[in-house]
């Protein structure tokens, strides 16, 4: 072939290869320009989504507008803000600008498509309503691939609230900073894996460097991971968002407990990643912890209460039954207690309590439990117990720890307590069989002279039990009007006409019957209802002898009787003379009847009391005389009119010398004081003879008559009118 020939066809060939080459070339290019796009496409897809699914989260307002100002983005929270709905602003100019700020708003917007940002600016901007409201703004460029601002993102906080006032502005500018330092508050991004793929800086409190890419899972205590995994992978599974609470470390190191709302981000049929928004609930927390623990425990000594303690008791049961073991449940009371209270004071009590709950800490095991389940009372719980001895051991070191002195308010004071055990299952199966058999089981240990501690047996139950039913019913007497007064007349013996009447409080309960008077005065001097009790029958036998006068009756001495614990009470005089302000009664009329023991036992310490009353016209009378150790020179100081000899020195009238001596100078000494003399239950003819005899003024008795309601009463002074 001709080599011109043959050099042409060679370049024809080279040059089709070459074209061939290129095309190839450009078909290549043209993929890679096309798989670069689609890339990028989706960066920008998820980064939309990612931000639609943060404006949906975030409780600010989050606003994005194009180059031209209108409209991207309106979040729920700008609508909520605003007043405004997307469908009526999205596409359109931002409509809340002032009118007299939309010069400065133009150049604001030239500034930032220059790249400038605003972080905490203070603004007011427009409402749908016409309002204007105060607002913080945050903004930032929103950039294409290619570096060119292409829009705007803003986030708005309504501030309106915190400039209306001075403090407010000051509460306001504290939030602003920590607004400015980690807003938009704990927000971050989580793949299925947990890993971070966005944290707000400032809300973490680390350099995004050491956040981005780490294990969420990695921040959160080793105690709640579970709980965090579990609700990330239903966030992914389901699709439905979850809300859980964990205890975290803040990034000072403090550990505070955080409420996490997990919300998942769509994406097209897939979820590739979910917001998890945290907010700090420490405060709440300890709120409730605080509450939680007033709830089941005595304030006073720290101690569980009664709620707890059963709860404690009810679950020892359970497993004592599960492992067939037994277990006991001590009761204690502190002896006397409501004297420490009436004479040293409530606050001295107190300290007391608290002493004692001090000195009983050391007494028990690790296991056991002590409660205050209310006043004076201390109940202790000893699971697993081998035999009754091993109660009897922790009981022994209680009354131990007794031993020594309590010092209140500079004093030392001696305290025993009474304590009474129950175990389980001799005792009972259940928490209050078991509690109230030990509290029986007390009450016995008082009995036999208190500072001991007794086991409960059922012979013990009858008698503590009606004791106890006496007890919780005294208090409710007034209230049911179970309470009446009755009336022992009381007679000259001369004449043996109607000189006077004696107040007889009497109790009828509503299944007991009439109850001895023997029987429920003595239990309510120890409760501290005898005082109650004294004054509601001061105020009805005033009440009723005012009644006599107006129904025309002659006039009577009626006599009431007070307790030492009233008898002793600071403001004696008080009450006796607003009863009979408040009843108008004349105070010649009333006689105070007090013990012979109780009025010897310190004569000068209710002086001031019986000179005013008696000075006003109110008569004392000393009762059960002859019983005592009076003094003559103290019997000589006091205001007393009336003296009354008691029943045990007449009732040997008049064959017993020996009484007849004592009534016999009883009476002279009396009469040689000016001083009138009663005798206690006169019974017979022969004993109002010897009364007679020995100069006695007057007498009351069966001889005469018992006691008796204030209708009979009535009827019996009619007669002798």
């Amino acid at each position: 072939m001709d080599p011109r020939r043959k050099k042409k066809c060679e370049l024809v060939a080279a040059t089709e290869e070459l074209r061939c080459r290129l095309a190839r070339a450009e078909e290549e290019l043209h993929r890679a320009r096309s798989i670069a796009q689609a890339s990028s496409e989706a960066a920008r897809y998820r980064a939309g989504d990612t931000l639609r699914a943060l404006a949906q989260a975030s409780p600010l307002a989050i606003i994005v507008l194009d180059r031209n100002g209108d409209v991207l983005m309106w979040s729920p929270a700008a609508e909520q803000l605003f007043g405004w709905s997307g469908q009526e602003v999205l596409g359109r100019p931002l409509p809340i600008i002032p009118e007299d700020q939309r010069a400065h708003y133009l150049e604001s917007i030239r500034q930032q498509f220059r790249g400038i940002s605003h972080s905490g600016v203070e603004l007011r901007r427009l409402r749908k309503n016409g309002t204007l409201i105060d607002v913080c703004l945050w903004t930032a460029p929103l950039r294409d691939e290619g570096g060119e601002v292409i829009g705007l993102v803003g986030m708005i906080a309504d501030i309106t609230e915190r400039k209306r006032t001075e403090e407010a502005l000051r509460a306001s500018e504290a939030r602003l900073t920590i607004i400015t330092r980690n807003a938009p508050g704990y927000i971050m991004q989580l793949d299925r894996n947990g890993t971070i793929i966005y944290m707000n800086r400032t809300a973490s409190g680390c350099e995004m460097s050491e956040v981005i890419g780490s294990c969420f899972f990695d921040w959160v205590p080793a105690h709640s991971r579970h709980l965090a995994r579990a609700a990330l992978a239903a966030v992914f599974d389901t699709g439905n968002s979850r809300e859980y609470e964990i205890e975290g470390a803040d990034p000072n190191g403090e550990l505070r407990w955080y409420r996490v709302h997990i919300a998942p981000v769509p994406t097209d049929s897939l979820i590739l990643s979910a917001i998890a928004v945290a907010t700090d609930i420490t405060e709440n927390k300890r709120a409730e912890e605080a509450i939680r623990y007033q709830a089941y425990h005595d304030l006073l000594t720290g101690l569980p209460n009664r709620m707890l303690l059963m709860d404690h008791l009810d679950r020892a049961i359970l497993q004592a039954h599960r492992d067939r073991t037994r277990l006991a449940v001590m009761f204690m009371d502190i002896d006397r207690f409501k004297s420490i209270n009436d004479t040293l004071g409530h606050d001295a009590g107190d300290r007391l309590l608290k002493e004692v709950a001090a000195r009983l800490r050391p007494c028990i095991r690790e296991s056991d439990t002590i409660g205050r389940i209310g006043g004076d009372e201390f109940t202790i719980l000893l699971p697993q117990v081998a035999q009754a001895e091993d109660a009897a051991k922790i009981a022994t070191k209680v009354l131990a720890a007794f031993e020594k002195f309590f010092i209140l308010g500079g004093q030392e004071l001696h305290v025993t307590p009474s304590i009474g055990i129950s175990m389980y299952p001799d005792d009972g199966e259940y928490a209050e069989t078991l509690l109230k058999n030990a509290d029986i089981a007390m009450y016995h240990a008082k009995e036999q002279g208190r500072n001991n501690y007794q086991f409960y047996n059922p012979v013990m139950n009858v008698a503590t039990l009606e004791r106890m039913i006496l007890e919780n019913s005294l208090r409710q007497t007034l209230k049911r009007g179970e309470l009446s007064v009755h009336y022992l007349p009381q007679v000259s013996i001369d004449t043996r006409q109607l000189i006077g009447v004696e107040a007889l409080v009497r109790w009828k309960h509503p299944e007991l019957g009439l109850i001895d008077p023997f029987r429920f005065i003595p239990l309510a001097e120890e409760t501290g209802f005898i005082v109650t009790m004294d004054e509601w029958v001061l105020r009805t036998a005033c009440a009723e002898r005012r009644s006599w006068d107006e129904a025309g009756y002659p006039p009577l001495t009626i006599t009431v009787n007070l307790s030492a614990r009233q008898f002793l009470q600071a403001n004696l005089a008080e009450v006796v003379f607003r009863t009979l302000q408040e009843t108008g009664l004349e105070p010649r009329w009333l006689a105070l009847e007090v013990a012979e023991g109780t009025v010897m036992e310190d004569c000068g310490a209710a002086m001031p009391a019986l000179e005013e009353l008696t000075a006003a016209g109110v008569r004392l009378s000393i009762d059960d005389f002859g019983t005592g150790l009076s003094s003559v020179s103290c019997l000589k100081r006091l205001p007393v009119h009336t003296i009354k000899i008691d029943r045990s020195l007449v009732r040997g009238l008049p064959g017993d010398s020996g009484d007849q001596a004592v009534v016999g100078a009883i009476v002279a000494m009396a009469h040689s004081l000016k001083l009138k003399v009663v005798a206690e239950g006169v019974e017979t003819e022969e004993q109002l003879a010897a009364l007679l005899e020995s100069g006695c003024d007057g007498m009351q008795g069966y001889l005469f008559s018992e006691a008796v309601d204030a209708e009979e009463l009535r009827a019996l002074i009619s007669l002798y009118r």
